[in-house]
């Protein structure tokens, strides 16, 4: 319950940019196209399944990924916490972890939330539950029951973000550990990687039935050349330090005197399955972050699974020190209940939840709620809310709409997926683009002209495109498509970051 306490306003967040491109591929999914072959996705699959489910279970709306993220952080801090209490831990320290890694994780911001890495490392933190209660067996058969799901949700978390795959070391911690409690056997490798593999097997098999292994493999090679984009050093040594540091003195502190402690004892040889467990996740996750090489924060959430167990050894060394030095002994309840209280207080997250709160009684209308989170610069939901609400008066549910722009989200809100393949431009805007694309987007118009062409403005994003040019700019030097607009429509609308063109068969 522990999420819940602490995240419970993240339910009524916006998308970000990101939740709307992929809860608009997911609507797409529903509404019969089908992923890659139909709608240009440049994520692994597990992303769109994921926002699929949210709307499968939760109805159309943008706060549906939301509650589902929000079960999947409650799931995995389950399993954490079972997880370090089946390796025979205080309960002071699976609270704790569990804690660290909710406080920290809810004190990033909306944009940070519900991201293709923090399902990842969900997924293993699921992977590590299935290994912690494998070693409980011998070399039987229960025990490579448990390693082969175990290896499944490595792959899951694979297909999710394919830079988590270094994590699979976990399955090498009964051998880096000297401990009689746990053995390492090689076949417990074998049926690891077995299960990941049969996981695997089973999006290729997915992809191949629905004629979509060729275009997902056309678009991951495409993105190659994405992988050039580097943030700078500074991004990529302070997303890491942000994450603990950046909102929460407590969480900050505690991460600190946790991981040097933890390192302190293993230099010290004084080490044990926890401390190593914490050290390679650590280190795995700063790794999935800096392989990606853009400097964001969210990249960095899997590191959370090692800053985590270091909160919650620290939590404990702490008690250990009171208890010592003022003969105070907390028992359970009482030092889980300042704790919590503690980092509610510290993470600012009791002011939001209220706000929240408050928000739900008084039924604050969502562009007042949603104010509240625009960050007027390249995106800003509040605009393209009111925006849609604007085309909503213009336009009939049957007329189809193409946007120019990176602003993906406005296809959910108006309830239409995209159907020229193409939801964002993203592809024709980066540095690198050779126009492979826009013959193929040029024939798509123009076999099922769109009622409304609408061009974005203000959203460069030089991070992701190698250039600061928006949309808007980007069409000026794409003269197969500015020249099919001009001929074809006419401006009807401008709003400070749209413009919208209604097809001249009317006019």
């Amino acid at each position: 319950m522990i999420p819940i306490i602490i995240g419970a306003y993240t339910l009524s967040e916006p998308f970000g940019r990101d939740q709307g491109i992929h809860a608009t591929i997911a609507f797409s999914l529903q509404s019969g196209l089908t992923t890659y072959l139909d709608v240009f996705n440049i994520k692994p699959p597990m992303t769109t399944a994921m926002h699929w489910l949210a709307l499968e279970v939760f109805g159309h709306s943008i706060f549906s990924i939301r509650y589902l993220d929000m079960l999947f952080v409650m799931l995995g801090m389950a399993c954490l916490t079972s997880s370090i209490l089946r390796l025979g831990y205080e309960k002071i320290i699976a609270l704790g972890a569990s804690v660290g890694f909710s406080s920290m994780y809810y004190s990033l911001t909306y944009w940070e939330h519900a991201q293709t890495d923090e399902w990842a490392i969900i997924c293993i933190i699921i992977c590590f539950f299935f290994l912690t209660v494998s070693w409980k067996y011998s070399a039987s058969y229960k025990r490579f029951i448990f390693i082969f799901f175990a290896g499944v949700f490595i792959g899951i978390g694979f297909s999710y973000k394919y830079t988590v795959a270094a994590t699979g070391i976990l399955v090498f911690i009964p051998l880096l550990v000297k401990e009689d409690s746990i053995q390492f056997y090689w076949r417990d490798l074998f049926w690891f990687i077995f299960g990941g593999g049969v996981f695997l097997c089973f999006i290729i098999i997915i992809l191949l039935a629905t004629d979509s292994f060729v275009p997902f493999i056309e678009i991951q090679n495409f993105l190659r050349g994405y992988l050039n984009y580097n943030g700078s050093m500074l991004h990529l040594l302070s997303a890491p330090v942000t994450i603990a540091l950046g909102h929460s003195i407590v969480n900050g502190t505690l991460v600190l005197f946790g991981g040097g402690m933890v390192v302190a004892r293993f230099f010290r040889q004084k080490t044990n399955i926890l401390h190593v467990t914490a050290i390679i996740l650590t280190l795995c996750g700063g790794l999935s972050g800096y392989v990606q090489g853009k400097g964001f924060i969210y990249h960095f959430i899997p590191i959370l699974f090692g800053y985590s167990l270091f909160f919650g050894c620290a939590v404990n060394e702490v008690l250990i020190i009171i208890k010592k030095r003022f003969n105070i002994n907390f028992n359970y309840l009482t030092s889980s209940f300042v704790l919590v209280v503690i980092v509610i207080l510290d993470t600012g997250t009791l002011r939001i939840n209220t706000f929240s709160l408050r928000d739900a009684f008084e039924k604050t209308s969502l562009e007042t709620r949603f104010n509240r989170y625009d960050i007027h610069a390249d995106y800003s939901f509040p605009a393209t809310l009111k925006f849609s609400n604007m085309l909503s008066e213009i336009r009939q549910p049957d007329e189809d709409i193409f946007i120019w722009g990176y602003e993906t989200g406005l296809y959910f809100l108006q309830e239409t997926p995209p159907k020229y393949r193409y939801p964002y431009i993203w592809p024709f805007s980066t540095s690198f683009y050779d126009g492979r694309y826009t013959r193929d987007l040029l024939n798509r118009l123009k076999r099922f002209p769109p009622k409304y062409f609408i061009v974005q403005k203000k959203d460069a994003t030089p991070w992701v495109t190698g250039h600061e040019l928006d949309s808007q700019q980007v069409l000026q030097n794409n003269l197969l498509i500015k020249h099919y607009l001009i001929k074809n429509f006419k401006k009807t609308l401008e709003t400070d970051r749209f413009n919208l063109w209604t097809n001249n068969v009317d006019w």
